[in-house]
């Protein structure tokens, strides 16, 4: 059973994942985080530099500084995420083929330009 803020009690099939929703920070999770310059280090599939298969995805990840718009660029990451995911597990990634088709996965981080983004 999962148990609310609010008390009220859940029953998952599943073991839930530790996640913060929209809140700013990193929360419960900072200690298993590099910093530099306030900003978390990850590797180039967004997982943390002291914390094998952690991963962070959200407004929270950046380039060189320059932090991901809210509503599409960081959403374009969750793929390199699943991607990297899948290939240690040894999963089918032909469905993330889906996600490149669509520009929904930013794996060329040397095209990123956030003044491009409409958003």
């Amino acid at each position: 059973d999962v148990i609310g803020t609010d008390g009220a009690s859940f029953t998952t099939r599943n073991q839930p994942v530790l996640a913060t929703g929209f809140e700013s920070g990193l929360g419960i999770v900072d200690e298993h985080f590099e910093f530099e310059s306030g900003q978390p280090r990850l590797t180039d599939q967004d997982e943390s530099t002291i914390s094998p298969g952690l991963f962070l995805t959200g407004p929270q990840v950046t380039l060189n500084g320059q932090q991901f718009c809210f509503i599409c660029t960081f959403r374009q990451r969750f793929a390199v995420v699943a991607d990297e995911i899948a290939s240690r597990l040894d999963i089918d990634r032909t469905p993330l083929d889906e996600y490149r088709e669509k520009g929904m996965f930013l794996e060329d981080l040397s095209c990123y330009e956030p003044d491009m983004c409409d958003c």
